[in-house]
Parts: structure tokens; C-alpha cells; sequence
């Protein structure tokens, strides 16, 4: 019984990890969701929700693992598959309240909702069957309990606000490093009367910001120090958005989908990236340039 608790674990820490890396791809699956229920007004607590529903899940993971007397963790992990077991009956019976993929595991392991409702009801099972046995254990309170609660509490919350500020440190999307743009067929990039020059762009294009809101302070700071660099001969700069954002003297503006921008930076804010001959050798968050 032990290790049917174990491989409960294991499926909750795998399945919060790979959301906890791409939070942000999480909260667009929650848009989609919410989207498909009528429920847009409450889009703009899509991050908050993904980091809370990852945090849920890497915490209920950890504490199954790390109190393996404890009852309450598979209450937690019977309420969450619960839900989850409603959610992809109804996307598997209703088709207008369907989305293509559940995103249970994130990008790396993709699932419809009805492979989604039959992984859920067997896991369910299982939980059932560790409540029924753990039913009869005897467990006083440890207190030492606290220091393993509070460092589930770190971590759980830790991976995916980290990855929400920053570019995940993991990247499984289809503009991670070491992709050559040119084999990306969604890849176009338009100029100010919306022609498409993505050829030029390969051509003129060494470092690229992404930018999907306006620029804060810091970020004002790294773009005058890759400006700086690009006189030292780094290399010509180029931005692309979504949108009407203010122009910067010496820097090509470029404009894309909103859809590609979301999937060339995977993270709420904006991003650099150096390319090399259309080839993306590195992506960072753009505050974090000194």
C-alpha cells in the first residue's frame, strides 16, 4: 500500500512540475477554459489560478511523500482529482465545452479530455483504496511534522512563481534554445504597413526583444546596455509586439500574432533573445540583463 501512495506522489509532483515550469502556458490553458464556460471576466486571474493550482498539486505531492502516515494529504489529493474527473466528463460529453487538450501535463504529454477522464478514475481509484487503508492507521502528530509543511510550502509555491517572473528554467515549447526560427512555418513578422519581411528580419536581427507590455524602469536600464553592446558590434536589434508600443531610436520594430509572441516567451513579461543566423542561442528574461 505503501507504494501505490508513492506512485500517487510521483504522478501529482510530475504532473505540478510540468505545469510549475511553464506557468505561464498553464494560465492560458485556464484562459481557454474559462473562455469555453463564459467565463472570460475572470481571465485576468488566470496566473493567479495557475500558480495556485500548481502549487496545490506540487504540495499535496510532496506531503504524500514526506508524510506517509498522514491522512489528510489524500483527502487533498481526492478533492483535486475529483474536480478534475467533472471537469473532463463534461469536456468529454459536452463538444462546446470541449478543449483539444486538457494540458494535465502541460506541453510534454498532451491529452484529450476523454484519455484525461479514464487517467483520473483510475487514479481516483487508488486514492480511495490508500484512504480505506490508511483508515485504520494510528498516527499521533509529529512535530516535526511543521519543518516538512513549511518546506512543501517553499517549494510548491517556489517553481512556478519563479517561472511566472522569469522564462521557464525548463523550456518544452517550440522556441526553446537551439530552434531555428526558419523551420517554424508560424514564424512571420510584419512591418509597420503589415507586409511580411520575415526574410529581412533573419538577415537584420541578432538580438530580439519580445515585448508584450511597456517597458518598466529596469527594463529601460538592459536596453540601454544591449544598445551599448550593439555598438560594440553585437549585432543589429529588433523588437516584435502585439499592439502600439512607443518606437526606440536604433532599434527596428517589428510586429506578430499575439499567439506567437506567447509562444516565443513563455513568461508574463518581456524577454531577450540572441539569434544567429535565425537560430535562438539564448533567451532570458529582459529585466534580468546588466
Amino acid at each position: 500500500m505503501y507504494l501505490l501512495r508513492i506512485f500517487l506522489a510521483i504522478l501529482f509532483l510530475v504532473s505540478g512540475f510540468l505545469k510549475g515550469i511553464d506557468p505561464y502556458g498553464t494560465s492560458l490553458k485556464i484562459q481557454e477554459y474559462l473562455s469555453v464556460y463564459g467565463l472570460e471576466r475572470f481571465g485576468s486571474y488566470s496566473d493567479a489560478l495557475a500558480v495556485s493550482l500548481i502549487g496545490l498539486e506540487l504540495f499535496t505531492g510532496l506531503l504524500l511523500l514526506l508524510l506517509p502516515k498522514t491522512r489528510w494529504p489524500l483527502f487533498s489529493a481526492f478533492a483535486i482529482l475529483t474536480f478534475f474527473t467533472i471537469l473532463m466528463a463534461v469536456s468529454s460529453v459536452i463538444s462546446k465545452l470541449s478543449v483539444p487538450e486538457c494540458g494535465c501535463f502541460g506541453e510534454l504529454l498532451p491529452m484529450t479530455p476523454r484519455e484525461s477522464l479514464v487517467k483520473n478514475l483510475v487514479i481516483l481509484a487508488m486514492t480511495l483504496i490508500c484512504l480505506k487503508k490508511n483508515a485504520t492507521d494510528k498516527h499521533k502528530p509529529d512535530a516535526g511534522n511543521g519543518i516538512w509543511l513549511l518546506l512543501a510550502v517553499v517549494i510548491s509555491l517556489g517553481i512556478p512563481i519563479y517561472n511566472t517572473v522569469n522564462l521557464p528554467v525548463i523550456d518544452l515549447g517550440g522556441y526553446r534554445i537551439g530552434t531555428f526560427l526558419q523551420d517554424r512555418k508560424e514564424f512571420r513578422i510584419l512591418n509597420a504597413e503589415f507586409k511580411d519581411v520575415t526574410p529581412d528580419f533573419y538577415a537584420e536581427t541578432q538580438t530580439l526583444i519580445v515585448q508584450k507590455k511597456p517597458f518598466a524602469p529596469r527594463e529601460w536600464d538592459s536596453i540601454d546596455t544591449i544598445k551599448w553592446k550593439r555598438n560594440l558590434g553585437n549585432g543589429g536589434i529588433s523588437i516584435i509586439s502585439h499592439g502600439e508600443f512607443e518606437d526606440i531610436p536604433g532599434i527596428l520594430r517589428y510586429s506578430c500574432s499575439e499567439s506567437l509572441l506567447r509562444s516565443i516567451a513563455r513568461s508574463s513579461g518581456n524577454a531577450l533573445i540572441t539569434l544567429r543566423d535565425g537560430k535562438i542561442e539564448r533567451k532570458s528574461a529582459l529585466s534580468q540583463i546588466r
